[in-house]
């Protein structure tokens, strides 16, 4: 069962909210859907998880749109994109708090594709989610062996 705290909302009233930390397992689970997403879908077929435009105002720059997603991804994946340093730009949004999407928009230099960074940002970021989840296992081991 989730914990539930009250908040006032505009209309004075009190309102429960679910508050639930992501799980790594979750994170993981959800940028390796995104790196086998399969952007060119067809008429007729389900919401693909994934849709990617390029942004017409700023060369070579894209908006991805992810839907069933929030804050949580969108800003773990512009935080990686701007480590990139061909990365010019990079910013995410929540169009709307009931719509249930983010759109991140990512700038790169000419000679470097927008969909390259992106893929190379969630790769690099299962990489470090790996490596931090074998570390606090290790930590949890061996505290566990210090109280034997």
């Amino acid at each position: 069962m989730r914990p539930q705290s009250r908040a006032r909302g505009r209309d004075g009233l009190a309102h429960a909210q679910n508050h639930q930390p992501a799980s790594s397992l979750r994170l993981f689970s959800r940028l390796r859907q995104i790196l086998r997403c399969d952007w060119r879908r067809g008429p007729g077929l389900a919401p693909p998880t994934i849709t990617i435009n390029k942004d017409t105002k700023v060369p070579n720059a894209c908006l991805f749109t992810i839907n069933k997603e929030d804050h949580t991804l969108g800003n773990i994946i512009k935080s990686q994109l701007l480590k990139d340093p061909q990365v010019l730009f990079a910013g995410y949004k929540v169009p709307h708090p009931l719509e249930h999407k983010i759109i991140i928009r990512v700038q790169t230099t000419p000679d470097y594709s927008p969909q390259e960074a992106f893929t190379n940002a969630i790769t690099d970021l299962i990489s470090e989610l790996s490596l931090l989840e074998e570390r606090f296992r290790v930590a949890i081991k061996d505290k566990q062996e210090g109280i034997e």
